[in-house]
């Protein structure tokens, strides 16, 4: 798809556009039913509404009344998602052109499916306003946000209000979804909404042209008691396609005492499990320390 973003535009939102093999898997695995509401948050280039016109058709559904989207780049809307959405006959009032923080799930129906790729603006430019929306919504929601949180985890907590019982959200995320002190209190509250979590790292990654590494998070079952948390490293989309088709559980299961015990942090979890076993073994051997323990610790160069 044609990319109209610039290299300045990317940065000010946090844009980075997913590729249409990513977005069919993740729509694919996320929308399930021929009645199926779904909500892209942060639209792009469209991407994702693309998918979800073409999914929402093939079970013989309505993309004109149960695909919307939201998008903050008006420029955006008008040169990219405007004709797409007369493509698949989806009306413009469909995608609401604002700020994903000023919109409110009660404005919504209930959507059965919530995916994207949140936009990735980390804290230094996550400020001012729209940061502060952000942290009032997630403190509404019981979470604790610290000033150095990045948007996506705000973002993420936000997407949730959006589903309605069972709901599903299949989303891109960043790597510091497995270790970042921020990101533990989001995957305490995702393990507190839904009834799986399947979280897919890749040796191959998926944005080559950044240096972050990203991954795919799957939960299901929104309002549930979570029964399991799953991870697992594939060495590229491929794998993770062939497991995703028919819907099969995938990767080592994390019980929720283990994920309370590493205070939600899952990085150790992908580890495989020679090395894992290595790591708890040290770990818990009295004559080791932890670095944390006699040093500051920094993200960073």
């Amino acid at each position: 798809m044609h990319k109209v973003a610039t290299q300045i535009d990317q940065k000010e939102f946090g844009a980075y556009y997913t590729s249409t093999r990513v977005a069919d898997l993740l729509v694919g695995w996320a929308v399930r039913n021929r009645g199926d509401r779904v909500l892209d948050p942060s639209c792009g280039e469209g991407v994702f509404l693309e998918a979800a016109a073409a999914r929402v058709t093939a079970l013989e559904g309505e993309p004109s009344s149960q695909v919307h989207g939201i998008e903050i780049d008006r420029r955006v809307f008008r040169r990219t998602l405007a004709p797409l959405l007369r493509k698949f006959f989806i009306p413009e009032e469909n995608v609401s052109v604002s700020d994903f923080f000023d919109v409110r799930a009660s404005e919504h129906a209930p959507f059965q499916a919530v995916v994207g790729n949140p936009p990735f603006i980390r804290y230094q430019t996550f400020k001012g306003p729209s940061r502060q929306k952000a942290l009032l919504l997630v403190r509404a929601l019981g979470v604790a946000l610290p000033e150095l949180a990045s948007s996506w985890a705000a973002f993420l907590l936000h997407a949730t209000e959006f589903l309605g019982a069972g709901g599903r959200l299949a989303m891109v995320v960043p790597a510091e979804f497995t270790h970042a002190g921020y990101a533990r209190p989001v995957v305490q509250y995702f393990a507190r909404r839904f009834t799986t979590i399947q979280l897919a790292s890749f040796c191959n990654r998926l944005f080559p042209e950044l240096n972050e590494d990203t991954f795919l998070l799957l939960a299901e079952g929104y309002g549930g008691e979570c029964k399991e948390l799953r991870v697992k490293r594939f060495q590229g989309i491929n794998d993770l396609e062939s497991v995703l088709e028919p819907r099969r559980r995938f990767g080592t299961r994390v019980g929720l005492a283990k994920l309370h015990e590493t205070n939600g942090r899952l990085r150790n979890h992908l580890l495989p499990r020679d090395l894992k076993a290595l790591y708890d073994f040290l770990a818990a051997d009295s004559r080791d320390c932890r670095l944390g323990e006699i040093a500051q610790v920094g993200i960073g160069t």
